[in-house]
């Protein structure tokens, strides 16, 4: 696969199984960002859906942006809501 002949064997051989572990690491880390991510999205999705749900039974406007914003962090229910 690499051919480097200009480093001798042994070190050519050091060479590859370095450059092995870190292709293998990175796949690793990539894979488990991934899977955190998708892990983030399902979570907040969920939470958009039962804040949209429960805005929509009080009629608030604007239900959809309002749960985004309260899933992101933003104000608190009452807030949203139009209460004080």
């Amino acid at each position: 696969m690499l051919d480097f002949d200009f480093l001798g064997s042994k070190f050519g051989d050091v060479v590859k199984t370095i450059l092995a572990i870190k292709i293998i690491l990175f796949l690793l880390l990539s894979g488990a960002d991934s899977v955190y991510n998708i892990f983030a999205n399902m979570t907040f999705d969920d939470c958009v859906q039962e804040i949209l749900l429960e805005f929509e039974l009080t009629d608030v406007s604007s239900p959809t942006a309002k749960a985004v914003h309260f899933c992101q962090g933003g104000g608190n229910l009452a807030e949203l809501k139009g209460g004080k």
